[in-house]
């Protein structure tokens, strides 16, 4: 029986094993990594029932009985799902292709899945983003000259000696968020969260300087062996061509994996997205995995021999 009654306040200590419990079951999405659950727990109202092999993670943006999709074992998945079906509030969010079609599969007709675009996650191969080369890249190669004809910059690791000039930089542009994203929620404390539990947390820290004044920060962690989450990023909104290049710096500085994902927004326009779902209980058309063609739903008891 899951403990669903008693969901509780996301932790730092609880962060090795929501880590362990993610990287055991294949879940690769930034969604769900401890850090990005922590340093966004206070604007998206998150709670976290930690189960022995599973985890649940709720938010209170939405009504009483909204979730982040499960990350653990089928059968905890199921049985979560299961104590949750007959509340009509019931929903949740943050889904990948496969448990999409793992619902379609185990609760036909049951649930109405919608697409969420303002979340979807996008992955960038280090070599393209060092090179910058072909067609696709000409915008960004012409922003990234531009900067460098303008300005003498760098970047380099973050060390204690930078850490009042952090502060300062982040206390300049206090109110300067991006684009809101799901729910309409913009990253107004994020850069301050992360700078405080930057150790613990396991952040990367990269600054960018534009003639010998901080610009720019660039903050991420590693989310598998081979890519990194680019978490935060704020530049001085002044510098033609700055926020290109701080985005990049996490790759261009230290032992930086092959790819890194992005949540900021798309550095060009070619890159595609990982997508991700909400599902929502419900009657009414249910759609197809093609996103075009409703088909109707059919009142059947969930598969739990799926």
């Amino acid at each position: 029986m899951i403990n669903k009654e008693l969901p509780e306040a996301i932790r730092l200590e609880q962060r090795f094993h929501i880590e362990r419990i993610r990287q055991k079951y294949g879940h690769v999405l930034s969604s769900h990594a401890f850090a990005s659950l922590f340093l966004w727990k206070e604007q998206m109202k998150l709670q976290i029932v930690p189960e022995d092999d599973a985890f649940f993670v709720k938010t209170g943006l939405e009504g009483s009985d909204v979730w982040f999709f499960p990350c653990g074992q089928k059968r905890d998945t199921l049985e979560f799902i299961e104590q949750h079906m007959d509340n009509p509030s019931f929903g949740m969010v943050y889904l990948r292709e496969e448990d999409k079609c793992m619902l379609e599969s185990c609760f036909p007709g049951r649930f109405f899945c919608s697409p969420m675009p303002e979340s979807d996650e996008y992955i960038f191969d280090r070599t393209e983003l060092e090179q910058l080369s072909g067609p696709k890249f000409a915008n960004v190669r012409n922003q990234v000259n531009r900067l460098f004809r303008e300005h003498e910059i760098w970047c380099r690791p973050y060390t204690e000696c930078d850490e009042s000039a952090v502060w300062d930089f982040l206390n300049h542009l206090e109110g300067i968020t991006h684009r809101p994203g799901y729910h309409m929620l913009t990253d107004s404390q994020v850069p301050q969260t992360a700078m405080t539990y930057r150790t613990e947390l396991g952040l990367h820290l990269v600054t960018v300087w534009a003639d010998g004044i901080l610009s720019g920060i660039s903050m991420g962690f590693p989310l598998t062996g081979d890519t990194m989450d680019g978490c935060v990023e704020r530049h001085l909104p002044s510098i033609h061509g700055l926020s290109c290049f701080t985005q990049m710096s996490l790759i261009r500085e230290g032992d930086a994996p092959a790819f890194v994902k992005e949540l900021v927004r798309p550095i060009n326009a070619h890159t595609a997205a990982v997508p991700l779902y909400e599902w929502r209980r419900g009657s009414g058309p249910f759609w197809s995995s093609d996103h075009e063609t409703p088909y109707e739903s059919l009142p059947d008891e969930p598969n739990l021999a799926c």
